[in-house]
């Protein structure tokens, strides 16, 4: 069973979406949410139904749908597969944790106390 959608997310004329097409887009967005630098116990800390991650696994699985649906030269069909996934890496590369909801501590002076980059601190004493 798909995490991110459901088949009924997935409504397209043109189209059809299996319970396939939802299983790999779930695996896309694990993807994307680890290339986006959230660890895997962070990933467990999403509230799920997510609306963003939703959004991302529907137009995954209907760009997977539009591939598998390409007979011959239709090219209206894969169009249509190349702007679902257009839209989908758009908004994969938009994922961060104040978007997906996971919560960063601050500290008194509000700077984040998460590792990273960020927070490094440099100087003497």
């Amino acid at each position: 069973m798909a995490k991110y959608a459901a088949l009924s997310d997935c409504v397209d004329p043109s189209v059809t979406v299996s319970a396939r097409n939802l299983t790999d887009a779930d695996v896309y967005i694990d993807m994307m949410l680890i290339n986006a630098g959230l660890t895997t116990a962070e990933i467990a800390t999403i509230t799920l139904p997510n609306a963003n991650l939703n959004t991302i696994a529907v137009y995954w699985a209907k760009h997977l749908a539009c591939n598998e649906g390409i007979m011959g030269d239709s090219t209206a069909l894969v169009d249509k597969g190349d702007r679902y996934k257009a839209d989908a890496n758009a908004l994969a590369k938009q994922l961060n944790k104040t978007v997906l909801g996971i919560a960063t501590a601050i500290d008194s002076s509000g700077n984040s106390s998460a590792s990273g980059y960020g927070s490094i601190t440099l100087g003497r004493g």
